[in-house]
């Protein structure tokens, strides 16, 4: 069966969800959404129930996504850090919605993705020693380069089109991300990346791309943002 036509019956095996960064995003939307609520109306001790309803489903969210164990723990502790700014009641429900606004607008989700793309659509493929220090090069260089936020989101969906598949779900058309990619796939795929770090004048070099810096980033832009 041709990979692009894929449709519910890739769900016996969790693929339906699997990675997918949209998951991830509105999960946290609803548990700013409903943590707040709380935190606004309910319960005297709601700010510790909104913290912890935070963190207990973004945690839920980050298992959908095909992460390494640092990798989880260093999203999570620029959260779990934001939600102890919760429980100490030094949040509104706004700031926290615009927290995640800039989250959600900002590098982080595609940043978060590339964390999970090696792991995801590389390592199943066994390559040699050269070819993955080849291929961790260029996902780092891309990194970077969605860390500048100067890559449009025409280029940015140049990359995620090829990694994503739509489906049929009951009537509704959604996307997930692929199962896998054939090697003539994944290389185009890492030669659009290789070209829009090279646009970009990224070093050809391995740089350490903190995605908890950048979460951490977001959040301290969310918080200090204007509410109207």
């Amino acid at each position: 069966m041709d990979e692009n036509n894929q449709t519910n019956e890739n769900k016996s095996d969790g693929g339906c969800i699997k990675g997918c960064l949209i998951s991830f995003v509105l999960i946290m939307i609803i548990a700013a959404i409903g943590g707040w609520y709380a935190y606004n109306y309910v319960t005297s001790n709601a700010s510790d129930w909104a913290a912890m309803g935070v963190e207990k489903l973004v945690e839920v969210a980050l298992k959908e996504i095909p992460l390494k164990k640092s990798d989880e723990a260093e999203i999570l502790k620029p959260i779990n850090n934001f939600c102890d700014e919760i429980r100490n009641n030094k949040v509104s429900m706004k700031q926290g919605l615009s927290v995640v606004g800039e989250v959600f607008k900002g590098p982080v989700i595609g940043a978060i993705m590339m964390m999970g793309f090696k792991v995801h659509f590389v390592e199943p493929h066994k390559f040699k020693e050269k070819q993955n220090k080849q291929i961790h090069m260029t996902v780092n260089r891309y990194r970077q380069a969605l860390a500048t936020e100067k890559l449009d989101e025409s280029e940015t969906k140049l990359v995620f089109k090829k990694l994503t598949v739509k489906y049929n779900d009951n009537g509704q058309k959604k996307t997930r991300l692929k199962d896998s990619l054939t090697e003539a796939q994944l290389k185009e795929v890492l030669s659009i990346m290789k070209k829009q770090a090279n646009d970009l004048k990224i070093p050809n070099k391995v740089e350490n791309v903190n995605v908890g810096s950048m979460i951490e980033k977001a959040i301290k832009i969310g918080l200090k943002k204007k509410i109207e």
